[in-house]
């Protein structure tokens, strides 16, 4: 005889907003906020477009939820990134390799696409400004001046040294996928950037 589950043993149904978000973090960072259309994003998500002005009532209220929260959350990171275990040039390596990732990349591509197009939402604009590239490279200048002084980063000021990092990995972010066989140079090459080599 089958036993009914019980309610501990039962998986949770999937959070039908999150699977919307995920699905719009990754339509908005391929086309843009211009170009997506609230249809693609229910379709990606598999859910009704209906279902989807269930829990947003708007295409830019739902890429502002987005952007704050990616923002939020890269600030937050940003901060604490200090008190992650390893040495300062273990630490850029780690987040480099976060940015890098793939479940973490189209993030990077909706905010570099919000920043680059300018077309986006007013509160959106607001957002970005609040959380601007110098602010977020200053959180990682402590990190970048202690292995500076360890002898593991290259010397020069530090904040035109990481500014220059970062550019390159966002380029190298929103560039179209190239079937070569190659693909994005790994963190540890781009890592070779910053170092300091006698």
């Amino acid at each position: 005889m089958v036993q009914e589950e019980t309610t501990s043993t039962k998986q949770a149904p999937p959070n039908r907003k999150d699977m919307i978000k995920s699905a719009a973090i990754k339509i908005f960072a391929q086309l843009g906020y211009k170009e997506t259309k609230t249809k693609m994003i229910s379709t990606e998500a598999n859910v009704s477009e209906g279902l989807l002005f269930r829990h947003y009532h708007s295409k830019a209220q739902l890429f502002t939820e987005i952007i704050e929260e990616l923002m939020s959350q890269s600030h937050r990171n940003l901060s604490r990134l200090h008190l992650f275990p390893g040495t300062p040039y273990q630490q850029i390596k780690a987040l480099t390799e976060m940015m890098l990732d793939e479940e973490h990349r189209y993030s990077f591509m909706i905010v570099q696409q919000a920043r680059k197009t300018g077309v986006v939402p007013s509160e959106v604009n607001e957002i970005l400004a609040k959380y601007a590239p110098d602010e977020l490279i200053e959180l990682l200048i402590p990190i970048f001046e202690k292995g500076q002084v360890e002898g593991v980063f290259a010397q020069g000021d530090p904040k035109n040294l990481l500014s220059w990092y970062f550019n390159i990995i966002n380029c190298l972010i929103m560039q179209e996928p190239v079937d070569d066989g190659f693909g994005l140079p790994n963190a540890e090459m781009l890592m070779k950037f910053l170092a300091c080599i006698e």
